[in-house]
């Protein structure tokens, strides 16, 4: 075979247009109390006073992406197992991201009870360049004994951005087969790189106030008084931060591949995985910083993103207020006069492992049509998170973990996808199963055991060949029947939504649907 040739290209435009019409002024709103011409705690008011004060939020977003990529592959030259492959390629890549908002929305209390966004534009050029080259070093023409097929790859990757580092980013990959293509044995090894969003770097930041914390208190020397400040909401500013660092990841996979040819129709699939991931873009918890800036003072590693000021006419202090000189002073003072700047940062890390494993077997009959069976499976040996570096790793396999903590969730020791399907002669039929062990809910004290889920989905299918009616000749219908005998997502104590995770389960119950498809 020669060589090949591809080029691409691509261009997309996204605007979007918000209005919230409706809203409070909040100038108007403080002229109209002061000058006594309305009266917040009456029932009416006079003709025309509310309406002086509404007004309408602007809010316009506008992406544009354009991306150029380009390839080149073929044999390089000639080994005795076969020809060594080669792909080179280049790809480039144009990215604009832009926010207009009107005045009011810029500034804090410019709304009443809204929270105020910054306009930006960012934009961001990547070159990248890869190459990959395949060389089989065993194959039937020079095979030895135990090695009947030896194929290796390499493959690197270099980005160039506009924005941050310049990653390379290797692969590495084997395929071995020591007998015949009954049995194949492979590997591979990558790193990979995400670098941060244009609206994570330069994105609007977000003010307003946290969620409700209630923190142990301390003295001006750290000394616990032994007492909470009760529930408190502070200041808190959020989003996007221009000294963000890309994310990276060391990833590799073990596996093996039997299909005997004495028990025709089987396959089985084992992969054994391992994924590290660093420096994952994400938000330091609130509590986390008050609660440390509280008992620390001065010497806290938060400190610096903590302010003390009085707001009196709206306006903010979250750069400008006094610095935090001693432990205690968090909760000293009203919690509406601590602002937190509480941007992005890379501080997460994540590591699991485990085995993903795939077994199928294909019956025919003669008579009575096809049948397939196949169970997919999941392991999970480990999968622990790192919130912050200072904060040793916590494993959270076999349990469940409420989410908004770094968007976690169900972690099962295991799960299990089972189906059997079945058909004939244009006929078809399915029956699948989910099975989702029991964990514990980490999020409640003491944990609690979540119980163990089943459930069951049915298909039924025909499909009108060549020799039907012309009529209804290619056409197919489905009717089926999802979660068959209505089961309800296990209750998790400490999970928000109800107390059940519909991001695991299925949260709809007992659902029929019936689906047609023509071709003509």
């Amino acid at each position: 075979m020669g060589w090949s040739y591809e080029a691409g290209a691509n261009f997309n435009k996204s605007i979007h247009r918000f209005r919230n019409r409706n809203l409070i002024d909040g100038a108007a709103y403080n002229a109209a109390v002061a000058n006594l011409t309305f009266n917040p705690f009456a029932r009416n008011q006079a003709p025309g006073v509310i309406e002086g004060m509404l007004g309408t939020q602007v809010r316009d977003f506008l992406s544009t992406l354009r991306q150029l990529d380009v390839q080149v592959s073929g044999p390089l030259f000639r080994l005795p197992a076969g020809e060594v492959q080669m792909g080179v390629g280049a790809g480039f890549v144009w990215e604009l991201v832009d926010f207009v908002n009107d005045r009011n929305d810029q500034i804090l209390g410019g709304w009443r009870d809204a929270t105020p966004r910054q306009p930006f534009n960012a934009r961001s050029n990547i070159d990248g360049y890869y190459a990959e080259i395949r060389v089989p070093i065993f194959s039937e023409r020079n095979a030895i004994p135990f090695v009947r097929t030896l194929e290796a790859s390499i493959a690197g990757r270099y980005d160039k951005y506009s924005t941050t580092s310049d990653p390379t980013t290797p692969k590495y990959s084997l395929r071995w087969m020591p007998f015949n293509d009954e049995l194949m044995f492979r590997a591979t090894y990558s790193e990979s790189f995400v670098a941060p969003t244009l609206f994570d770097l330069y994105g609007p930041l977000s003010q307003g106030f946290t969620a409700t914390i209630n923190i142990p208190r301390y003295n001006s020397s750290g000394a616990a008084l032994g007492t909470n400040s009760g529930t408190r909401q502070y200041r808190s500013q959020s989003g996007s931060s221009s000294t963000l660092n890309p994310s990276q990841s060391r990833n590799w996979t073990a596996g093996v591949v039997w299909s005997p040819k004495a028990i025709k129709g089987l396959s089985v699939t084992a992969d054994w995985f391992n994924i590290d991931e660093r420096d994952l873009i994400n938000t330091v918890p609130a509590i986390t910083i008050v609660t440390d800036v509280e008992r620390l003072g001065p010497a806290s590693q938060y400190a610096s993103l903590v302010r003390q000021a009085v707001s009196v006419g709206g306006e903010s202090h979250f750069g400008t207020g006094a610095p935090i000189t001693a432990p205690g002073q968090v909760t000293g003072r009203p919690s509406d006069e601590i602002w937190i700047s509480n941007s992005k940062v890379n501080v997460a890390g994540y590591n699991q492992d485990g085995m993903d494993l795939k077994v199928t077997y294909d019956y025919p009959t003669q008579s009575w049509g096809k049948l397939r069976g196949s169970v997919l499976g999941t392991y999970l040996r480990n999968y622990y998170v790192q919130d912050l570096p200072t904060v040793a790793p916590r494993g959270y396999q076999d349990g469940y973990y409420p989410r908004g903590t770094n968007s976690l969730g169900v972690f099962p020791r295991y799960r299990l996808n089972n189906r059997l399907d079945w058909s004939s002669r244009g006929w078809g039929a399915g029956i699948g199963h989910t099975y989702v062990p029991s964990l514990d809910d980490l999020g409640s004290n003491p944990n609690v055991r979540v119980s163990k889920y089943h459930k069951f989905d049915v298909q039924f299918s025909h499909s009108f060949g060549p020799n039907s009616n012309r009529w209804v000749k290619g056409l197919s219908a489905t009717v089926g029947m999802n979660n068959v005998f209505n089961k309800f997502p296990p209750r998790i104590p400490s999970e928000g939504n109800q107390s059940h995770d519909i991001n695991s389960y299925d949260p709809l119950g007992r659902l029929i649907y019936v689906q047609a498809k023509y071709k003509f």
